[in-house]
């Protein structure tokens, strides 16, 4: 029993251990869709705004060719910018899947050590070691844990999903636009 709480132990601290990085790599996921969306949505004004521009009738003493360069340009820039965003998201999942892997390792191995315990209860098997209700709470925090990564893997490969279809439609819309 004690080479089982010495796993655990150590199985715990890693998952300490890496929680840390883990919440930080969620956090940057989150603070990079932000941004990406923000960009995505200025690049779309941008364009409608040259749309709009295009459609007016000529005004005294408006360089038209200047003013729609200027748009142009920022609407290129911004677009550049959220293109780059949108690409950094996909890297930031990435990272995020990636702490998640250590997280789903580290929830294996807390599998394995609760079976182990579970065999080596079995044979202590006395009403005064709690063993068995030790083992049990083990394994609701495992399959707690396991739950919540498959909720995690889920919600990142949708994330993936829905920045490979922005990154399309704005691409088809540059290229029509063109």
């Amino acid at each position: 029993m004690n080479v089982i709480s010495e796993n655990y132990t150590a199985i715990s601290s890693n998952i300490k251990a890496d929680m840390g990085g883990f919440i930080e790599s969620c956090g940057k996921v989150e603070q990079t869709v932000k941004e990406g969306l923000l960009l995505t949505c200025i690049s779309r004004m941008q364009r409608e705004t040259i749309d709009l521009f295009r459609r007016e009738d000529e005004h005294d003493g408006v360089n038209r060719e200047l003013e729609m360069r200027s748009l142009e340009d920022q609407q290129h820039s911004y677009t550049h910018m959220a293109s780059e965003g949108l690409h950094s998201i996909t890297e930031q999942v990435k990272q995020f899947e990636h702490a998640c892997t250590q997280m789903g390792n580290l929830t294996t191995n807390l599998e394995i050590t609760r079976v182990i315990g579970r065999i080596e209860g079995s044979i202590i098997d006395s009403p005064t070691t709690n063993v068995n209700e030790l083992i049990e709470q083990l394994g609701t925090f495992q399959e707690a844990v396991t739950k919540g990564l498959r909720d995690i893997h889920h919600t990142n490969q949708e994330i993936r999903s829905d920045i490979e279809q922005i990154l399309m439609a704005d691409s088809n819309l540059q290229h029509n636009a063109a």
